[in-house]
């Protein structure tokens, strides 16, 4: 099994979430202009540079480029862990915080002119519990077993209210879960690191239109692998399932999971390995129904390697034609997204891999993040409503 450095180190007990970066200017241009604290990860940037992340983006990609944005906006900046409560003896003109762990005890000691900034990476923690509860209720009624929670994120309206603004990864639809804070919601696109790849790479002419690829993180249930199961019954199609199986999860679904020929379960398997490419070269698609995300990074890893999405509204994607929707949480939507995507024309399924790949490289780019985040922090600087449609 491979990991990179900072996963090996993010293994050791207390060293991500001890981890802090003091001072840290690398992409500081000129003269500075104040100074800054991130609350996420802090781990990522404690590292050589020579030996920091270039293969998952989603989380230690996004820690190594928030405050690079800020170094580029002039800031000296200063990062802890989104769990722990720093006692701070500095004056700082940004903060940028996530999640609800430590954000109050943060914010409360800051100046009350110092820009408050909540980066979420995911819907409204409301609709997160709503959504994944739904579905739950969904497995019992069919199947007559309530399994656990997987998610459950804790209240964080504090952080919503406190901050200027809320950068969430995610599209108009993700934005629109945090209600009546919408305007001063900005939702940005998640990023993939640079892929780089051959025409002949993404080419998916070649009889694939009947794989499919479920690339997912944690949450079964959330990310709706039951209903992916059911739906591949008695389908020509094949599912690959790159993902851990919860135990009890494994339990309600062993029929699925172990008796079906044209499912294999093939557990975790980590991007770029040997294992990962030969599936994205199998496949056309990689499909996720999930009940709610901000953006997800798998789904975008898929995009760059030319896998086209079939993905739920709930994903925050947006990606309009360029993916096949799922048009509701059900065995059945998502079997007719299957067929759909199934009985598409061999050089149109080319065609658009094509075009996803290219997307990939370009609007989910590290640089667009950063881009993004730079505009964000910027317009919450300015004041006034930083709210826009999503990415």
């Amino acid at each position: 099994m491979q990991y990179s450095l900072t996963g090996l180190f993010e293994r050791i007990p207390g060293v991500a979430r001890y981890a802090s970066v003091r001072g840290y200017r690398e992409y500081i241009r000129d003269s500075t202009i104040g100074r800054a604290l991130v609350s996420y990860l802090a781990l990522p940037l404690a590292l050589p540079k020579r030996l920091r992340e270039t293969v998952q983006f989603s989380n230690r990609g996004i820690a190594q480029e928030i405050p690079r944005a800020l170094n580029e906006l002039g800031y000296v900046v200063d990062i802890v862990g989104f769990r722990e409560v720093p006692k701070l003896s500095l004056h700082y003109d940004v903060f940028i915080g996530h999640g609800a762990q430590n954000y109050r005890q943060i914010s409360n000691q800051l100046d009350v002119q110092a820009t408050r900034i909540c980066f979420a990476t995911t819907a409204n923690w409301r609709f997160v519990n709503v959504a994944e509860g739904r579905r739950l209720l969904d497995i019992a009624e069919r199947h007559g077993f309530l399994l656990p929670p997987e998610r459950n994120p804790p209240n964080e309206d504090a952080a919503y209210l406190d901050s200027r603004a809320i950068v969430c990864l995610g599209d108009a639809f993700t934005r629109n879960t945090y209600g009546d804070l919408r305007d001063k919601v900005v939702c940005i696109n998640n990023a993939a690191f640079p892929v780089h790849l051959l025409p002949s790479q993404i080419d998916k002419s070649s009889g694939s239109a009947k794989r499919f690829l479920f690339f997912s993180g944690g949450g079964n249930v959330h990310h709706g692998l039951d209903l992916l199961l059911e739906a591949v019954a008695g389908t020509p199609y094949e599912l690959f399932v790159c993902q851990h199986i919860q135990p009890d999860f494994g339990r309600v679904f062993s029929r699925w999971l172990k008796g079906l020929p044209n499912v294999h379960v093939l557990g975790y398997i980590p991007q770029r390995s040997r294992e990962f490419l030969d599936l994205v070269r199998a496949c056309s698609w990689c499909v996720l129904p999930t009940c709610s995300e901000g953006q997800p990074g798998a789904v975008v890893e898929c995009m760059a390697h030319g896998l086209i999405p079939i993905v739920s509204r709930e994903s925050g994607m947006g990606l309009g034609d360029l993916s096949v929707t799922i048009p509701e949480l059900s065995v059945l939507g998502v079997r007719s997204s299957l067929d759909t995507a199934a009985n598409m024309d061999p050089g149109q399924i080319s065609a658009l891999s094509g075009e996803v790949a290219r997307l990939a490289s370009v609007d989910f780019s590290p640089a667009s993040f950063r881009s993004s985040i730079e505009g964000a922090v910027s317009a919450a600087l300015l004041g006034g409503s930083v709210g826009v449609d999503g990415a």
